[in-house]
């Protein structure tokens, strides 16, 4: 194997591990976030029958499956785990392209650049809206 594609190899691989550990991390928080919610919500329902339990703390659980869910929704966890996980795939295309089909390591180097700029306009950002307007209605008092 050349330099040139051992190398690029090397780069291949150590973006594709990247990868995997962002989308298990972002699919992690979005089990978690969707967990505590269920989770929550049938606490501060068995709550509400506890009389010996302070109102405000049962008020403070059953906020949380909102919170929760808003998080999920608007930080877009199961999309960006989604999306970590198409440009892994992309990645092992790559790969077996150099090890097993021949090809040019300059072209699949090419590949990877078009690869890297294409999921980048693909990346699912964060829903600013949601927040936009939850601070437009505090200022506006509501």
């Amino acid at each position: 194997m050349t330099d040139v594609k051992e190398g690029l190899l090397a780069d291949l691989e150590a973006e594709e591990k990247r990868m995997v550990a962002s989308a298990r991390k972002h699919y992690g928080l979005g089990v978690t976030a969707v967990i505590l919610s269920i989770l929550s919500s049938a606490v501060a329902g068995a709550l509400g029958f506890i009389e010996a339990v302070p109102r405000e703390i049962a008020a403070a659980i059953a906020l949380l499956p909102g919170v929760c869910l808003t998080l999920y929704q608007s930080f877009r966890l199961g999309a960006k785990a989604d999306w970590f996980y198409r440009k892994q795939m992309r990645l092992r295309g790559l790969k077996r392209q150099l090890r097993y089909e021949g090809a040019d390591p300059v072209e699949v180097s090419k590949r990877f650049s078009v690869i890297d700029e294409s999921m980048e306009l693909e990346f699912p950002l964060t829903d600013e809206s949601i927040w936009k307007e939850a601070i437009t209605k505090k200022g506006e008092g509501k």
